[in-house]
């Protein structure tokens, strides 16, 4: 033999050349070729893993039974078998990747089990909040689905109006709260809740004149939008905006407070100072005869005669 050849050679490609050169030489020896398993471009012509994986003599097609299940022994990319090909793949083998509906599958006894997640299992995030995530469905991550119409997706943007609702699939504007629904809190007891009105929230409405505050006291009234008790208040005496002025004391009389300690007409808010029943006190009666003053009562209160005239609601 002139020489022999011994080079690294890679699939068909390689073999017909291996082939080729023997015809050519006439050779009475035996060509030896030994082929690598996984050479590339970027082994320069070597032996990257350091593996021989198949002696061929030149005249055959070497010896497939040192190629690993699963390789391609005479295909010149040198690729695995199918992924999802039990027929090449060993028993417990992967041979379908895990996506986020299925778990990894395996081969068994020649085929490829695939092992899908229980339908409805969430495969993704929801694309908005009027659509529901993506969910499993028989292996697949089916598209989201709009949620049903109605369903809240996002908060209020104040007390005025109620929190934007879904329809088909897209989150409507905020529509405003309905008028008179309550959008605060009373600033006291003499005062409402605050209101909304087309979208806004009022200012809170003082009760009226004379009301009982929330939450009243024995006496209590509510004087100019404040709590007064009546009974002790020389400002508010029995009813709002009654005045004793001086040294007069805002006091029980024949069970009524009035004020007390009048000398003279002229001291009163009423313009009279009564001498009947004693001590002397301020009435809103006529003074020179019997019966009460017209309008003379302050703040929507009224007179009632008795014993002593006096103003009440």
């Amino acid at each position: 033999m002139n020489a022999v050849a011994s080079r690294v050679v890679r699939g068909r490609s390689g073999i017909a050349m291996i082939a080729a050169l023997a015809a050519a030489s006439a050779l009475s020896c035996t060509l030896l070729v030994s082929f690598d398993d996984r050479g590339d471009a970027s082994c320069g012509g070597g032996d990257c893993d350091g593996d021989l994986d198949a002696t061929f003599d030149g005249q055959g097609l070497g010896d497939d039974s040192l190629f690993p299940e699963g390789d391609a022994s005479g295909d010149d990319t040198n690729e695995s078998a199918d992924a999802g090909d039990c027929t090449v793949l060993s028993e417990g083998v992967a041979c379908a990747k895990p996506n986020a509906c299925r778990e990894a599958s395996t081969c068994h006894d020649g085929v490829c089990t695939v092992h899908p997640l229980k339908d409805g299992t969430t495969c993704g995030t929801a694309p908005s909040a009027c659509y529901d995530a993506p969910a499993c469905a028989a292996g697949v991550c089916a598209a989201a689905a709009p949620t049903t119409d109605g369903a809240e997706c996002g908060m209020a943007p104040d007390a005025c109006h109620v929190a934007p609702l879904c329809q088909a699939g897209v989150c409507a504007p905020a529509a405003e709260a309905a008028n008179g629904a309550t959008c605060g809190l009373a600033p006291d007891t003499c005062h409402d809740t605050p209101k909304c009105a087309s979208g806004k929230c009022a200012a809170a409405v003082a009760f009226a004149e004379g009301a009982v505050p929330t939450g009243a006291a024995a006496h209590e009234r509510c004087c100019s939008g404040k709590a007064a008790d009546t009974a002790t208040d020389k400002n508010n005496c029995g009813v709002c905006g009654i005045v004793c002025k001086g040294s007069e004391t805002c006091s029980l009389l024949d069970g009524q407070y009035l004020c007390v300690g009048c000398a003279v007409d002229g001291d009163c808010w009423s313009g009279c100072c009564s001498l009947d029943p004693t001590p002397n006190h301020c009435t809103p009666s006529l003074c020179t005869s019997t019966g009460c003053k017209t309008n003379i009562c302050p703040g929507g209160a009224h007179c009632e005669t008795g014993t002593v005239d006096y103003c009440t609601y």
